[in-house]
């Protein structure tokens, strides 16, 4: 995950990008998302209204999806986001496991996880809040989703009154 400061940034500029402009509503980005059939509603962030304003209301074309993370791995892998990413999954039935820099591993799709997972974590925001923003429909799905570590809960935690004298 990119650092908190930069993340929300990212994150914010992602949910801009995916986004089509024709589905702003006031302050509020509108979009009916494709696989729940959910419509999220989500407060357009300064940045956003910056944008709209530079352009007078008049927002550029974006880049396709493919080309937008071409581009995104270009700036992840020069800002040195290169520590190894070690990470296993299943191909008929046989554990491959995979070594690669984490620029390699990241997509448009990572901002939003990581603004989910950090979102949840900052404890600013309700579950069911941000589930709203996402688009989950149950609980289970949505912590599947921001995929906690256990040193993710163990810092989340950390500052509870239960573990102070």
């Amino acid at each position: 995950m990119i650092d908190k400061g930069t993340d929300r940034t990212v994150s914010h500029i992602i949910f801009c990008a995916i986004f089509l402009f024709d589905n702003f509503q006031n302050d509020f980005i509108v979009k009916r998302t494709k696989k729940t059939n959910v419509t999220v509603k989500v407060p357009m962030h300064d940045y956003v209204r910056e944008i709209i304003a530079k352009y007078g209301g008049n927002i550029p074309n974006g880049l396709c999806i493919q080309y937008f993370n071409k581009y995104l791995k270009l700036i992840m892998r020069e800002i040195g986001l290169t520590d190894k990413i070690t990470y296993s999954y299943t191909v008929g039935g046989k554990i491959k496991t995979v070594t690669k820099e984490k620029w390699e591993l990241i997509c448009s799709h990572t901002a939003r996880r990581s603004a989910a997972t950090n979102l949840y974590l900052t404890g600013r925001m309700k579950t069911l809040e941000i589930m709203r923003l996402t688009g989950h429909k149950t609980e289970q799905n949505f912590f599947r989703y921001i995929r906690l570590t256990n040193d993710d809960t163990a810092r989340s935690i950390s500052g509870d009154m239960f573990f102070r004298k």
